[in-house]
């Protein structure tokens, strides 16, 4: 799989993800689990993810640096302000919480593997390359950033 690193982007793996949790949803409906107010529960970790999204593009676009994933090495700043200093991954994170709206929307219970998987595939094929290259590009200021701040949450 390491061909694979930061060959594909996150939002692909994300529509992928979607797209297989609704699938599951649809050939096992007697898997899914539907209650009252379950839409309305699926708004508020879909509302933190477009949250985490955007403002962590917003950081990256006011910095000036890039934003796309393919290419982590082409970083021109270390941004280690705001969400990022709860999260090394803040647009992961709401990319993540997005995919566990769409599980309790559809009450998609096994939904929660693909999410799980969702975030291995990201932590191998995508952060763990980005780390190495800010870590290469950064030095010590990355090293130290990333033993006081953690990779999710």
């Amino acid at each position: 799989m390491s061909w694979l690193k930061t060959r594909i982007p996150p939002p692909v793996w994300l529509l992928a993800s979607g797209f297989l949790i609704w699938l599951v949803a649809r050939l096992f409906p007697e898997l899914t689990l539907h209650f009252t107010g379950q839409t309305l529960l699926s708004v508020l970790p879909g509302t933190v993810g477009i949250a985490l999204e955007l403002t962590s593009v917003g950081v990256f676009l006011k910095r000036k640096t890039t934003v796309n994933p393919l290419s982590p090495d082409k970083a021109k700043v270390f941004i280690n302000q705001g969400l990022y200093r709860y999260s090394r991954n803040p647009m992961y994170l709401g990319m993540s919480l997005l995919l566990l709206a769409w599980i309790i929307f559809l009450g998609a219970v096994p939904g929660l593997i693909f999410l799980a998987g969702f975030m291995f595939v990201l932590t191998e094929l995508q952060i763990k390359p980005e780390e190495g290259a800010l870590e290469a590009r950064f030095g010590e200021a990355y090293r130290t950033y990333r033993k006081k701040v953690r990779r999710w949450l």
